[in-house]
């Protein structure tokens, strides 16, 4: 089969893909409005069908896909994040679907099954706008990237700077302490603006270093991985494992397109090491030790990891306990509370007055002030999906285009990263973006990388003027030395 699959057109590949997803779209749209509220199809039978989508995929674009590819790794993530506690049982866990210590959901098996709709709906998208090969290592041609370079460092500058400011301004045992004292300072309203827009820009910056790398630009990218290596520990102190991912993952990406293509048998060894270490940042987070995890041993480790990462999937089942039961569909509220959200805050205070109420227009908020009053209190959360949110606005059929609209955009975007340093880096804030929304509402990831690019652009064109500037009352060599 895989012989006659290399025979076919990559875009008639493609069509099929999209055909094949989208029939599984349509039909599951159809189950789930009509099942009841423990589902049609049991969480351990959609966690299969799941694999079986995201083997089809593989299957029809495999070859055509790098080893650091946001079509590979967006699909992982919501195998993770939505299927994972189906794994973790399957791996001899002893654990219920009640990740969140509160009531059960109702719609547990619609919840897995709108989980579903979302990654066959996302793959749909992806193949039905193409998806070009990029499995090889093909850097753009040997350009001066000089200005790009520098504003992206100027970016990075800038960043620590902002993250310095707010360090002096929260106070560095809030920062820098364990996440205990950086959850409670948020709590108590300590203003983190400016740490945490530096940690945005700080990282934009860096990826920005790395679209531009050649062999003459080694310092540049010395620094950039010295710097990168400094965010990475602090993410890692705060257990800020998707801030981790959304960043690692993409500045592969870049370096497989612009330095070399890594080989793709380090995929299973970096997965692994990602499922044992990752609770022991969470054990570090909470606890400040990893005692119990270095005892747990590789398996345990491993579970621990899918399960919690799969309990995301419960955003889907409680928001179709309680819409459209108890509330409207958001029609777009949230997506608008998005958009409002890229507008700065240059106040004083923290917050923006002009927003909707969270309350109203936020899923994620909603959800966790429904379901667990007390933790939205302090500020706590539990994440939310993309899926989810579409859901959350439009139902059903929101999931299904939603989520086909997703997956054709980002195809998309994935599609122009090699016309410049420039698109392979939007490709590459995309991938961050992709990654993050499979857990969370859209606002805050839009946010980070509209104004970091925002901010590049600035640096990069007030560069351009000051080099055309210096150029001009340069002295020509052909002109006459007077005096």
């Amino acid at each position: 089969m895989r012989r006659s699959l290399q025979l076919i057109d990559p875009r008639g590949l493609d069509l099929l893909g999209a055909t094949l997803f989208g029939t599984v779209s349509i039909f599951l749209s159809f189950l789930i409005a009509s099942s009841p509220q423990h589902g049609t199809i049991s969480p351990e039978m959609t966690s299969v069908f799941a694999l079986v989508l995201f083997s089809t995929h593989i299957a029809l674009a495999g070859r055509r896909l790098g080893t650091f590819d946001s079509a590979v790794w967006i699909p992982v993530a919501m195998l993770l994040f939505y299927f994972g506690m189906p794994y973790a049982r399957a791996l001899g866990a002893p654990l219920s679907y009640e990740a969140w210590s509160v009531d059960p959901p109702s719609n547990l098996g619609r919840g897995f099954e709108a989980a579903l709709l979302t990654l066959s709906a996302f793959l749909t998208g992806l193949h039905l706008r193409g998806l070009p090969d990029r499995s090889r290592w093909n850097p753009e041609s040997q350009t001066d990237q000089r200005c790009i370079r520098i504003a992206s460092s100027l970016v990075v500058t800038t960043g620590i700077v902002l993250m310095l400011a707010g360090i002096f301004i929260a106070g560095p045992a809030r920062v820098l302490g364990d996440y205990g004292a950086v959850y409670e300072a948020k709590a108590y309203g300590a203003d983190f603006r400016f740490f945490d827009l530096g940690f945005i820009l700080a990282k934009t910056g860096l990826l920005g270093i790395l679209v531009t790398h050649t062999p003459r630009t080694r310092r540049s990218t010395g620094f950039a991985i010295v710097v990168a290596a400094f965010l990475l520990l602090f993410s890692a102190r705060l257990g800020d494992r998707g801030g981790i991912l959304s960043f690692l993952l993409p500045a592969g990406y870049i370096a497989s397109q612009r330095i070399r293509q890594v080989n793709r048998i380090w995929i299973l060894p970096c997965v692994l090491a990602a499922f044992i270490l990752f609770p022991g940042l969470k054990e570090y987070r909470e606890t400040g030790t990893i005692t119990h995890t270095l005892s747990g041993g590789v398996l345990q480790s491993t579970r621990a990891s899918l399960y919690e990462a799969g309990s995301s999937v419960l955003t889907f089942c409680y928001t179709l306990d309680l819409i459209p039961s108890e509330r409207s569909y958001g029609l777009g509220i949230s997506y608008l509370r998005a958009a409002l959200h890229l507008i700065p805050n240059i106040g004083l205070s923290p917050g923006k007055a002009f927003l909707p109420d969270p309350l109203v227009a936020d899923p994620a908020a909603w959800l966790v002030e429904r379901i667990h009053p007390a933790k939205y209190a302090q500020g706590g959360g539990y994440g939310y999906a993309a899926g989810a949110e579409w859901y959350f606005n439009f139902g059903i059929p929101g999931v299904l285009l939603g989520m086909i609209l997703f997956g054709y955009l980002f195809a998309g975007i994935r599609s122009i990263d090699q016309r410049g340093a420039y698109m392979l880096l939007v490709s590459a804030v995309s991938f961050s973006v992709g990654l993050l929304i499979v857990r969370n509402v859209v606002a805050a990831p839009l946010k980070s990388a509209v104004w970091s690019l925002a901010a590049l652009v600035v640096y990069d064109f007030s560069v351009r003027l000051l080099l055309r500037d210096a150029r001009q009352r340069r002295p020509s060599d052909t002109e006459p030395i007077r005096g």
